[in-house]
């Protein structure tokens, strides 16, 4: 009895399959999680328009393979700045250890992507896990996820940190709401765009008025080692007017900077000056700023300037 001969079409077909299979094992990348420094960080905030801007930062819970647990918070809006953000850092029992472990092992990450959110939605928590592969980072996040393959790598880590993370964001918030109150009773003002706090009274050391050249000063004078933003850059060749100047503190100098940063005579930035509420002056910065000395009121009214000096001079008692 002849044996069927196999078709070619058949055979290609085969063949075609198989080099399918060889290719995409050659082409698939494994990798797995480190043994040694940063295992797995989760990361969530809190998104939409109803959110309020207290709220709206990051929380960080980062554990190692040690099981050090790191929780931190940044990516601030206002109030409180991240350098002044507190850090809270614990040690995870072993054999809390060993279970999170087994489970950042196991997990199927050829099932998870790096967008990992509801599309559909705007409002809800943004969380993300980044997983620390001997390749590099792996990241996956979104808003609102559903996957359960990704809530259970993210729950592995939040369900044994909550009780920690939950003590953390509390005293955040409290910072949050001291911060706030301190700008809502800060006596001065530099108000940015956008209504933004740019700095207050705390980063101004004085406020002087200095006459025109060829007359005498009033009062204090600014410390010989003040370097001033230049006359010219505020009032083009004038020598005859007053100006209110303020000699800022390294951190209003960085802050105003930062702000001025790539200002120029076509496109300056506009500062507003309060005392309190009561809205004082606007000034415009036209040039990167970064001298400690800086005109924010120039007029050939002599009284006009010194009324504005006098009353900031009494908000910074």
């Amino acid at each position: 009895m002849q044996t069927p001969s196999v078709s070619l079409k058949t055979y290609l077909l085969i063949l075609f399959i198989a080099l399918l299979i060889v290719l995409g094992g050659c082409g698939k990348k494994s990798s797995t999680p480190v043994k040694d420094g940063t295992l797995i960080r989760v990361s969530y905030a809190e998104k939409g328009d109803g959110i309020d801007q207290l709220a709206r930062y990051t929380v960080n819970i980062e554990v190692d393979c040690d099981g050090t647990v790191r929780i931190y918070a940044d990516q601030f809006e206002k109030w409180m700045p991240e350098t002044a953000c507190p850090e809270d850092t614990y040690q995870l029992e072993p054999a809390v250890m060993e279970e999170l472990r087994a489970k950042v092992d196991e997990a199927p990450y050829g099932k998870l992507r790096s967008d990992m959110g509801n599309r559909d939605q705007t409002d809800g928590v943004f969380k993300t896990v980044t997983v620390f592969m001997e390749d590099g980072e792996h990241t996956y996040s979104g808003l609102n996820p559903s996957n359960r393959n990704f809530l259970a790598l993210y729950d592995a880590v939040y369900n044994v940190t909550k009780e920690r993370a939950f003590t953390y964001v509390s005293s955040v918030n409290e910072m949050q709401q001291k911060a706030k109150k301190a700008v809502e009773q800060a006596q001065i003002h530099v108000i940015c765009n956008a209504d933004e706090l740019l700095f207050s009274e705390d980063k101004i050391k004085a406020v002087y008025l200095i006459p025109p050249e060829g007359e005498e000063p009033e009062g204090e004078v600014p410390p010989e080692d003040a370097i001033p933003a230049a006359k010219t850059e505020w009032t083009g060749k004038l020598t005859d007017e007053y100006y209110g100047a303020m000699l800022l503190t390294d951190e209003g100098v960085a802050a105003m900077a930062d702000y001025s940063s790539g200002s120029s005579e076509e496109f300056p930035v506009s500062l507003q000056l309060y005392i309190g509420t009561q809205f004082l002056i606007t000034f415009k910065a036209d040039t990167t700023i970064e001298k400690n000395l800086i005109y924010f009121e120039h007029s050939t009214n002599k009284e006009q300037v010194k009324g504005d000096v006098d009353a900031l001079k009494k908000a910074l008692r």
